[in-house]
């Protein structure tokens, strides 16, 4: 977040670099016709405002914004520099490790980091370089000593195979590790899929994966109890033994609070007109499930096995026609007592299968439906469906939100739970 500054003796500032601090030791703070006077407030007041400031911004803009208020007072100027809590956050290039860079990271002192590391080749954006492989390994080995407090590691890299090298290369330093984003290419895609899950054993603490057109195969049973959040992105089913795999990687999160799938790519060959059945998947803790753009014969599979009683927030996003997928959800073997929101957007779906599936959601008090094909017919039948229930108490009633365009309405339906006449 913000990159460590060069001597102050050093003259001339650098408006190049304004996503970091270099330039506050380049400039002294401006006078004043009305200097602050903050001799009164303890230093430890101080750090944690400027702290506290720099979490309101998004991490790339924070420095530009914080810069006005640290050249103001030779005070604040002093402090900013000697507050850890401000140097954590470290952003590495195919350049390496900069004398700046490891200023800043001595600065930290011993406070946990966020990194983000990005190599591209300049030649080719897709595809690593020499020279970038070469500066990330040197990276990774000057970092080394620092990386047991590594709390966020979000590896930016051209490859699958790249990634893989780089997380073996830390091997199990990264035990204090919570955060893993990984985002790759999707060149070699079908030619290279890193196996997991060996490099996430070794991260005992980690809570939340984000994967970006990152190719992996699970390769081996485990129990991964820490983590609580996955999302998968761009994602690619180059045939149908990825889909035991991945509800393979799913029963080994048995704690799993979140999930979300976006871009399950339509590659999956051969089509599978009637999917096998896999052992069902426990997810008793799961609270929030998304899923987008994932073809509605994945997400048939998908969902079809994965069992999660406790989910509080269902969003369904481009999934094409999902009246099959309702009346499977509509099944005894589902149990949605807990479900409070619903989200459909640019699906197809008849209204019987829909309120079949929400007639199963005695907690649910929100639906919104958006963009939907032929949404005006099935939300007519919907709300004559709706209007067949018992006549009910305010509490009970659902608020339904339809959306097309700019265009919506809310509506209040009578409690779905109820059975129709």
């Amino acid at each position: 977040m913000l990159a460590s500054p060069i001597p102050p003796s050093l003259p001339g500032p650098s408006r190049s670099s304004l996503d970091d601090l270099e330039s506050l030791s380049e400039r002294s703070p401006s006078p004043s016709s009305h200097p602050l006077d903050l001799s009164s407030l303890p230093i430890e007041l101080i750090s944690r405002i400027l702290h506290l400031l720099l979490l309101s911004y998004p991490a790339r803009t924070a420095p530009r914004a914080l810069l006005p208020l640290l050249l103001v007072s030779r005070t604040i100027y002093n402090i900013a520099l000697s507050t850890p809590s401000l140097w954590t956050s470290l952003r590495l290039t195919d350049t390496g490790i900069t004398p700046r860079l490891q200023l800043q990271l001595e600065r930290s002192g011993a406070l946990p980091l966020d990194i983000e590391i990005t190599v591209r080749c300049r030649s080719h954006k897709s595809l690593p370089c020499k020279a970038g492989i070469s500066a990330l390994m040197d990276s990774l080995a000057s970092l080394r000593p620092s990386m047991s407090r590594w709390e966020s590691l979000d590896l930016n890299l051209s490859s699958c195979w790249l990634a893989q090298e780089a997380l073996a290369t830390c091997g199990t330093a990264l035990f204090s590790l919570s955060k893993l984003t990984v985002r790759t290419g999707h060149s070699d895609s079908g030619d290279y899929a890193t196996p997991l899950p060996s490099v996430l054993l070794h991260m005992p603490k980690l809570r939340e994966i984000n994967f970006q057109w990152y190719n992996f195969r699970w390769v081996q049973s485990c129990t991964l109890p820490s983590v609580r959040a996955l999302r998968l992105s761009s994602y690619y089913m180059d045939d149908p033994g990825l889909a035991t795999e991945l509800l393979e990687m799913l029963r080994a999160l048995p704690e799993l609070e979140r999930l979300e799938m976006d871009t399950v790519a339509e590659r999956w060959v051969p089509r599978l007109s009637q999917p096998p059945a896999f052992e069902p998947v426990e997810l008793p803790r799961l609270r929030s499930l998304k899923m987008r753009d994932c073809g509605q014969d994945k997400v048939l599979v998908l969902l079809r096995d994965i069992r999660c009683p406790n989910v509080q927030c269902l969003e369904m996003d481009m999934l094409g026609h999902i009246s099959p997928l309702l009346e499977v959800l509509a099944g005894e073997e589902h149990m949605w007592e807990r479900l409070e929101e619903v989200k459909v957007v640019a699906c197809e779906f008849t209204a019987a299968n829909m309120m079949l599936w929400l007639r199963r959601m005695p907690a649910l008090r929100k639906l919104e439906i958006r963009d939907c094909s032929q949404m005006n017919k099935a939300v007519s039948d919907l709300v004559w469906l709706a209007e067949g229930c018992a006549r009910v108490s305010l509490n009970d009633l659902v608020e339904l939100t339809v959306l097309e365009g700019r265009q919506f309405c809310t509506l209040h339906l009578p409690s779905l739970s109820i059975n129709l006449q």
